[in-house]
């Protein structure tokens, strides 16, 4: 009947998370492909460097500015919370500059290798600040800038890979950042809006 409680062991199943949403950046074009030719070269193995994990499809490269929670299905009201916080954030175009490629949780055993940078990836650091105090200010409960460390995945699940620097730099200007729906396990993610940054 309406209204009655669930008898113990035959409560609905909790749906399962099937959608993330996320803040992030793409790479240009141009950098898109350095990216896949650096990957493609560390998949065929060059000593050490091989790789052995699983190489990220270059349509789902990016650096990861906020992750705003597992979902099932998309909310709209999430969304939309999250895009008047992203309308908030104002911010001039920017450089950012990956200069090496690291494990990026070597104690981990199945740790991503990444593209990491220096003072080249400050502004991604603002980027995520910013974008951070705006979705708090809608009630979003978002990590700090200390334990922000900006990264560019190119392979998960590695395990041979050695540290090595990325000479040139993978570089591009930053004009804009994406709020992306991304389907777990199916490798696709759909933009949900995107906003530029001032020139």
């Amino acid at each position: 009947m309406p209204g009655q409680f669930a008898l113990p062991g035959f409560e609905a199943p909790v749906p399962a998370a099937t959608d993330r949403l996320l803040f992030l950046l793409r790479p240009d074009v141009e950098a898109a492909a350095r990216v896949a030719a650096l990957v493609q070269r560390l998949f065929t193995g060059h000593g050490q460097r091989g790789l052995a994990g699983v190489p990220v499809p270059v349509p789902l490269l990016h650096v990861t500015l906020h992750e705003l929670g597992v979902y099932a299905g998309v909310p709209n009201d999430v969304v939309a919370r999250a895009s008047a916080a992203a309308t908030a954030v104002s911010m001039r175009q920017f450089n950012v500059s990956f200069d090496a490629a690291t494990r990026f949780s070597p104690e981990q055993s199945r740790h991503p290798f990444v593209l990491t940078g220096g003072e080249g990836v400050v502004g991604c650091a603002l980027l995520h600040e910013a974008l951070g105090a705006a979705l708090r200010d809608v009630g979003f409960r978002v990590g700090s800038a200390s334990g922000y460390t900006p990264h560019l995945t190119l392979a998960r699940g590695d395990n041979g890979a050695s540290d090595f620097p990325v000479e040139p730099p993978i570089a591009w200007t930053v004009s804009e950042f994406l709020l992306v729906h991304s389907l777990i396990g199916q490798r696709r993610h759909v933009v949900l809006g995107r906003w530029r940054l001032a020139q």
